[in-house]
């Protein structure tokens, strides 16, 4: 049996709660920084992994090295551990760019800012989206662009990633600047952003997820689109429950294992959560009946 139990959310001793991921994170991190077992390191990232039967060694970018009795790759969809812990075979045509990038930032709010999340399409797949935080100091801003088919990159947005913060931001300046309605002042709010991140809307699809005594968790593993960050904690939580009956660092493999029967849920998920992007941020202009239905879809 996989550790969890089904609980009814409708149920009279179940209150549903809204989180931002950004909130999320943080509460997690201030509930683990502070434990004795628990180290957090910044600016490194692991290099070479080796196995053995009782445990791993692993060597950091940094030039450091340790050893581990398990390796979670909890990374996200683009990881560059799930190279070192998977063979090839098995990451073959695992990740699917689904043709759209996000940036994500937060920016001064505005006494005027209605409390729903607005969307605003322009011409040549480029998409500007606010909505309202919990805090009532800031909006969240996104920047999109949409490509005309699915796995189709552009060569400037890809090289401004690769490149660092600075040049992504000088790069949506560019692409932005005519964009229209709230253009101005988003783009004024991305240069003095500290929450700013982009990412690349994508699916991993993997026959499996550990090898051992390592594994991919997460977006790393099987990320979706939309319901990413409920289906990591609930790897976890099943993760944490298999190791918690182990005996010895002996059974870590075998708890693995049945990490892995999670794998139906994931598979039901993605059912329900792709073709999203293109629909609902074209690369074209949309009548405007069906950007409403466009909206109505994304909600």
């Amino acid at each position: 049996m996989v550790t969890g139990q089904s609980i009814d959310i409708h149920g009279p001793a179940v209150e549903i709660i809204k989180a931002m991921k950004a909130d999320l994170s943080q509460l997690f991190q201030e509930a683990t920084e502070g434990l004795g077992n628990v180290q957090y390191t910044y600016g490194d990232s692991v290099k070479i992994l080796e196995q053995t039967d009782k445990d791993i060694h692993v060597t950091f970018t940094g030039g450091s090295k340790d050893t581990f009795d398990l390796v979670v790759a909890a990374n996200g969809s683009t990881s560059k551990t799930r190279s070192l812990i998977l063979d090839e075979q098995v990451l073959k045509d695992s990740y699917n760019f689904l043709g759209w990038y996000n940036a994500f930032f937060s920016i001064p709010s505005r006494p005027t800012d209605p409390k729903l999340w607005q969307c605003y399409n322009s011409p040549k797949g480029l998409c500007i989206m606010l909505r309202p935080h919990r805090n009532t100091s800031t909006v969240g801003a996104y920047l999109c662009i949409t490509m005309l088919a699915r796995g189709q990159q552009d060569p400037a947005v890809e090289d401004s990633m690769e490149k660092g913060t600075e040049e992504t931001k000088r790069m949506l300046h560019e692409y932005f600047e005519n964009a229209g309605w709230e253009v101005k002042r988003v783009l004024e709010g991305i240069d003095h952003a500290e929450d700013f991140y982009m990412s690349r809307a994508a699916q991993v699809k993997l026959p499996q997820w550990t090898n051992g005594r390592a594994l991919v968790l997460g977006d790393a593993a099987f990320a979706t689109f939309g319901v990413g960050t409920s289906l990591a904690i609930e790897s976890a939580y099943i993760l944490v429950g298999e190791l918690s009956k182990i005996q010895s660092s002996n059974d870590v493999p075998q708890a693995l294992q049945k990490y892995e029967v999670f794998s139906p849920i994931i598979c039901e998920s993605r059912r329900t959560s792709t073709r999203f992007s293109a629909n609902c941020i074209s690369a074209v202009c949309l009548r405007p009946s069906v950007k409403k239905l466009c909206i109505v879809v994304c909600e």
